[in-house]
């Protein structure tokens, strides 16, 4: 708790009896995610779980980007520098390893309005790479050569293939506002997936679909329901029993905590989005960042990132009408030196990385030496200390 508040509980009195937890109720039980730790190798050793040095302020994203029989995720690795590469898990050498690398021209992370997305643009059995670079004016979505051995040092050497490109005049003649908000989903029932911005405070939204290499303006407007003014908004595409197939899911954060509202885009009509709000509820809970997935054996878990003072990482649930807040989280079995919530700078990228069935948080850590605060866009990390920058494997616990 934050010096000088009120305790949540009188451990003074309520020390020896059992405590009944209430979802969305402090305080809470506490989660652990455990370090993945892969069999046969010593737990009290540490591993290198991917060779190289990743430092959180690149961009990331998961996504089944090659065809991998077990049906596994990999992560997609833009640099500042503009280098593009994709690490698969390997299960003999217990890796993540490096299977592809490529320099590709106008896909550059400026940190500031820089986006990586994965989706099924174009309907085919494996996923595509959209990078979207809002300051630049770059939007391009290509694709990985096949790579069919995760074990490979490097694939053979094959181009990222580009499906579609805007960029300069192109770009903002398609994408004329400014927008801070992108989701992918397949939201007209079409198996593929499309690019919705937003913008919260306008209201304005573009809705672009992929189409025989060609990048298609699907609808334009402005929308009194997506219209918001308070800061923290999150917006997800559709959510498997909480929201349709052409649903958008918001967490908007008001005053009185975050509110749930299902958008259903029912038709569309010159060139415009009709919504409509089918439901909602209200969640009193800090603002955060929210991660979906299947953590353990439930469904519809959500994972909330709180960084206003500490890192906080709550557990919970989407379930009927509400977000039901269930645990906090917290890390163990890591390495010597190494716990995440003690870091300054921190990304979480969930995926099934390892096991198709179950979704992992890959987390990327580093201390900051540039001596600003909050850390936005780190450009030096602390590489000296035994707190270096890493990235490791988390699972929660059965």
């Amino acid at each position: 708790m934050r010096s000088g508040a009120v305790p949540l509980i009188d451990l003074a009195s309520n020390g020896d009896v059992a405590y009944s937890f209430v979802p969305n109720k402090a305080p809470y039980q506490t989660k652990f995610l455990s370090r993945f730790v892969p069999s046969g190798t010593d737990s009290n050793k540490d591993f290198d779980l991917i060779s190289d040095v990743l430092y959180p302020s690149d961009l990331y994203c998961s996504g089944n980007f090659v065809i991998d029989a077990v049906g596994r995720d990999q992560l997609a690795h833009v640099s500042e520098d503009g280098n593009l590469a994709l690490y698969s898990y390997c299960e003999p050498e217990n890796k993540m390893k490096k299977v592809f690398t490529s320099s590709v021209k106008n896909m550059k992370s400026s940190h500031q309005g820089s986006i990586l997305k994965s989706g099924n643009f174009f309907n085919k059995e494996r996923d595509q790479l959209l990078f979207i670079d809002l300051k630049s004016h770059c939007f391009v979505v290509g694709q990985f050569p096949p790579i069919r051995d995760n074990c490979n040092e490097l694939a053979p050497k094959s181009n990222f293939k580009i499906l579609g490109e805007l960029t300069g005049e192109n770009f903002t003649k398609l994408i004329s506002s400014n927008y801070n908000e992108c989701v992918i989903a397949n939201f007209i029932g079409d198996d593929k997936s499309e690019c919705f911005f937003m913008n919260q405070s306008s209201g304005n939204y573009l809705m672009l679909g992929f189409n025989d290499n060609q990048i298609i303006k699907l609808a334009e407007g402005n929308s009194n329901i997506l219209k918001v003014s308070d800061s923290g908004h999150t917006y997800q595409g559709s959510i498997p029993g909480i929201s349709g197939d052409h649903d958008l899911l918001c967490l908007s954060e008001s005053g009185e905590g975050f509110k749930k509202i299902c958008l259903s885009i029912t038709t569309t009509h010159n060139n415009e989005l009709n919504f409509h709000e089918k439901e909602s509820s209200w969640l009193k809970l800090a603002s955060g960042k929210f991660y979906f997935g299947q953590f353990t054996n439930s469904t519809n878990e959500i994972l909330v990132l709180n960084r206003d003072w500490k890192f906080d990482l709550s557990y919970g649930q989407l379930q009927g009408n509400g977000v039901f807040i269930k645990a906090n989280v917290d890390f163990e079995g890591f390495s010597n030196g190494y716990n995440p919530k003690y870091y300054e700078d921190i990304k979480i990228v969930p995926g099934n990385f390892i096991k198709s069935d179950r979704t992992a948080l890959l987390v990327f850590c580093g201390n900051c030496i540039d001596n600003t605060f909050p850390i936005l866009n780190c450009k030096n990390y602390d590489n000296k200390s035994d707190w270096k920058p890493g990235a490791e494997i988390y699972y929660f616990k059965d």
